[in-house]
């Protein structure tokens, strides 16, 4: 006889056992399993699903609870103050209730129904009570509601998170090794300080938006350098050949639009904040104790963990660049093979949807690492070429700066984006960095800037500056007048500032002042003679002298002549003489010439 069908024992059971009494059900079921050729279980389980149970009663007192709401909040409360900072209940209910009848705080107690007697409520009775006021301490600690959080596109936002690599530290000798629970643990803290320097610690940024990891590892600490190096190596394109032997560059990379880190010291110090704002990456900081906030790179870190670092007792690591070659490799491989529960794709292709634009491609390494670490520096502007300032070596034009002066000072720093371009350091109202991209000025083979004007082809003059425009204000309210050339007329034409107004003598003249009770003095005592210092003449300005005043006829002898009389400068007050020398010495040369 073939076997019977589901079908066909769910009919005999209906039929046949599910109306039978209680004690006669054993023997029919085990009949029907030796006749259909199924076993004792699967009978039963067909009894089950045909049979038709009534519904359990509720107790009539479910729900009902005799301690009282102050009691049950004052109850509550004294255990958690009992909770350590990390979520630790040092305080029993039990022992609060004894506490707190002993202190006479609450009384917790209950009337029997049948005799009136006042009794204590039992511990179990009271974590009832708590329970359906929704104040039990086991309720109040649980975790709220977390706010769902979404992301536009990818590289809108990263989060980024250190983690010590528990497994595994990087020997210079021996490569990657395990961590042996026998050597290090923490009774043998000496073990654990004598490689400190090994531990391996790996930086996760997972994208918010695809969920796509990436995984760098750094020796020592969690740091700000290591961070920046970490998010530098994150941002550039990686290189890798492919199952074909071609090279392909790594989709995952990119500069992100948003940071979101814990708390941290090295995630919110200098370097990487430096290096945030000048590429145009805004670094949020979730509050302490609110790990979920980065709940999309906690779940990374575990599987990060569990999948790759598991795997690496088994893999030959010899240096921390054959660790991180590795870890790009599997990064890659999951990114895309594993599909994310949230969006259904693999993390590649999801990131793949990302437009031309909301992929800023990061420059290179070195720049970013001058970005994270350069400290502006003070340039004065210049006035030639046009407003500028130099800059190791170049010449920027910052006459694009708002309220850029001549003789004053802007900070300058390097510019990510552009070349031939540095960026002017600002800050808006609220104190924050605001960076202007200014270019370089280019210089012809002569020296002239590329772009002045050509004498008699062209004329350019350079923008106004702050100052410039100021000047212009000031002579328009000077000379009471609306425009440039008016006002440059008004001056030509000698009008006073202010319409005359302003006298500045006024206050001196019209002033009543006390008549001064004179002293007597004495005389001051004369010398009958005063040495006055001889002044002396340029030769040329002498010679001139001589001719007008005197009228000597200075020829280049007497010229010369004056010059060997007084080879330091001619005294002036010795003109007379010198000018009756001066002729008599010509008179004689004309007699001499005439013989």
């Amino acid at each position: 006889m073939p076997p019977a069908t589901p079908a066909e024992i769910e009919s005999i059971v209906r039929a046949n056992i599910a109306s039978l009494p209680r004690g006669q059900k054993t023997a029919a079921v085990r009949a029907l399993a030796a006749q259909s050729g199924k076993s004792v279980q699967t009978v039963y389980r067909t009894l089950a699903d045909v049979t038709v149970r009534p519904p359990r009663r509720r107790r009539s007192d479910a729900g009902a609870h005799t301690l009282p709401l102050a009691e049950a909040q004052v109850i509550s409360l004294w255990v958690l103050e009992g909770v350590n900072k990390k979520g630790k209940r040092i305080r029993s209910l039990e022992q609060a209730l004894r506490e707190l009848r002993y202190a006479g705080k609450v009384r917790a107690e209950g009337v029997h129904p049948d005799t009136g007697e006042v009794t204590p409520l039992s511990v179990s009775a009271v974590s009832k009570a708590l329970k359906a006021y929704g104040l039990h301490p086991d309720q109040i600690l649980r975790p709220a509601p977390a706010a769902a959080m979404a992301s536009l596109h990818p590289l809108h936002l990263v989060e980024i998170d250190a983690s010590i690599c528990v497994l595994h530290y990087l020997s210079n000798v021996t490569g990657l090794q395990v961590m042996e629970h026998a050597q290090f643990y923490k009774n043998k803290p000496k073990n654990l300080e004598r490689i400190a320097a090994e531990r391996v610690w790996r930086y996760l940024v997972v994208d918010h938006y695809s969920g796509a990891i990436f995984c760098h590892y750094v020796l020592g600490a969690e740091s700000g350098a290591n961070l920046v190096e970490a998010f530098i190596q994150f941002c550039t394109p990686r290189k890798f050949v492919g199952s074909d032997g071609a090279v392909e560059t790594d989709p995952f990379h990119g500069v992100p639009f948003n940071a979101y880190v814990d708390q941290g010291s090295a995630n919110t110090g200098a370097q990487f904040k430096s290096l945030a704002r000048r590429i145009g990456m805004t670094v949020t900081a979730h509050a302490p104790g609110n790990a979920r906030a980065t709940g999309a790179v906690e779940k990374p870190q575990d599987i990060w963990e569990k999948n790759f670092e598991s795997a690496l007792g088994c893999e030959p690591i010899a240096s921390l660049e054959e660790l991180n070659a590795a870890a790009a490799l599997y990064a890659r491989w999951f990114n895309a093979t594993r599909r994310h529960t949230r969006h259904g794709q693999t993390r590649t292709d999801m990131f793949l949807t990302i437009a031309p634009e909301q992929q800023r491609l990061a420059p290179a390494p070195e720049l970013l690492r001058l970005l994270a670490t350069h400290k502006p520096e003070e340039r004065k502007v210049e006035a030639w070429p046009g407003a500028s300032i130099r800059f190791e070596g170049k010449v920027y034009d910052v006459s694009s700066v708002p309220g850029v002066m001549v003789g004053e000072k802007l900070h300058v720093t390097y510019s990510p984006w552009q070349a031939g371009h540095v960026s002017i350091v600002q800050h808006d109202a609220q104190g924050n960095e605001l960076l202007l991209a200014v270019p370089e000025i280019e210089f012809n083979e002569a020296g002239f800037p590329s772009n002045a004007a050509v004498f008699g082809e062209e004329f350019k003059r350079p923008a106004d500056t702050v100052l410039q425009t100021n000047a212009k204000l000031l002579e328009r309210l000077a000379m009471g007048e609306d425009t440039d050339t008016a006002a440059a007329a008004a001056r030509k034409g000698r009008r006073l500032a202010l319409g005359g107004e302003v006298r500045p003598l006024a206050e001196a003249r019209e002033a009543k002042l006390p008549t001064p009770l004179l002293r007597p003095g004495v005389d001051l005592p004369l010398q009958t003679r005063v040495e006055l210092p001889a002044v002396l003449l340029p030769h040329f300005a002498a010679a001139q002298r001589l001719g007008a005043e005197h009228g000597v006829h200075m020829t280049p002898e007497l010229v010369a002549t004056l010059k060997a009389l007084h080879a330091d400068g001619v005294p002036e007050g010795e003109l007379p003489a010198i000018a009756a020398r001066l002729t008599v010495r010509a008179g004689l040369r004309v007699v001499g010439g005439g013989q």
